[in-house]
């Protein structure tokens, strides 16, 4: 149910007013005004929110990469989980580590990547 401190005529856009202070349907506005409206205001809110994740994270020029049920070299089940980290550099992605640990609760076993990468 939208705001009632946001009220817009009836036929109106209740989101539209609440956001813009007006909408389409309003005699001064078409509706290319507002499409454009919207988009200039989600690209503002995208451009807030990615700057938010780059300055909160002390590493953006990473990716890291999963992969599940690979054979594991201690107890043989295929319950390894391997992650890899890339390093994002101009020449593209370099891997730069990562990790593998077995999920199965009997083992648990926590083996380096390259020795998966070799096996697998």
């Amino acid at each position: 149910m939208a705001d009632p401190q946001y009220r817009a005529p009836f036929g109106h856009s209740v989101s539209a007013h609440r956001v813009h202070g007006w909408c389409s349907h309003c005699p001064e506005h078409t509706p290319d005004e507002e499409l454009i409206a919207w988009r200039t205001h989600e690209r503002r809110r995208h451009m807030v929110a990615q700057q938010a994740t780059e300055a909160e994270s002390p590493y953006p020029h990473t990716r890291t990469e999963g992969v599940d049920d690979r054979p594991c070299p201690a107890c043989g089940r295929e319950t390894l989980a391997v992650v890899t980290v890339h390093v994002i550099t101009d020449a593209g992605p370099r891997k730069a580590g990562g990790w593998a640990a077995c999920r199965n609760t009997e083992c648990q076993a926590t083996p380096h990547p390259v020795m998966e990468e070799t096996r697998g």
